[in-house]
């Protein structure tokens, strides 16, 4: 009888332990977006006609991103019992993951080309070059480790593991 692998252990127990402490933060998200009138609240932050209508989609996403995290961590507790569905729901979040990374980078980029010329501002857009550079970095690194768990999950010795004496 095979053991159970050590990777998809490691694996499951870091993301029980992210996804718990996310839901847990995006649950107090959802309960201060759901108790404040944001009408008011986004019609003063921010005069900006490119900014406003983006403003009226924080609620839903504050919602989507609780769910996912709540889905992350049900999916994860239920790949330390090798469930398969579990596996494949865990690897569709991962590559949901590395889609949210390059849309962030996009937009970060569309944000900061939609800002004003540097005039007056010194040395505001080098600091704002700079990270969006880190930023940029920081994505690649998120998605290059994400895609290396994706590639391990679907490695043969592992779907062989999710397949052994179980139904589902």
């Amino acid at each position: 009888m095979e053991t159970n692998s050590k990777f998809v252990t490691t694996v499951a127990w870091i993301f029980i332990l992210l996804s718990g402490y996310f839901s847990f933060a995006s649950l107090f998200q959802v309960v201060i977006i759901s108790m404040t009138p944001l009408g008011s609240a986004f019609s003063e932050l921010s005069h900006d006609e490119f900014i406003i209508p983006l403003l009226e989609y924080v609620p839903a996403l504050v919602y989507v991103f609780f769910a996912l995290w709540v889905i992350t961590l049900i999916s994860s507790v239920k790949l330390l019992q090798r469930k398969n569905w579990a596996r494949v729901t865990f690897i569709s979040l991962l590559s949901l993951g590395i889609i949210w990374q390059i849309v962030r980078v996009i937009l970060q980029f569309v944000m900061i080309s939609q800002m004003p010329d540097g005039k007056g501002i010194g040395d505001f857009a080098n600091i704002m070059v700079f990270f969006f550079w880190l930023n940029t970095a920081f994505a690649m690194g998120v998605s290059g480790v994400l895609v290396w768990i994706i590639k391990r999950l679907l490695s043969p010795k592992i779907v062989k593991e999710f397949s052994m004496g179980k139904s589902e």
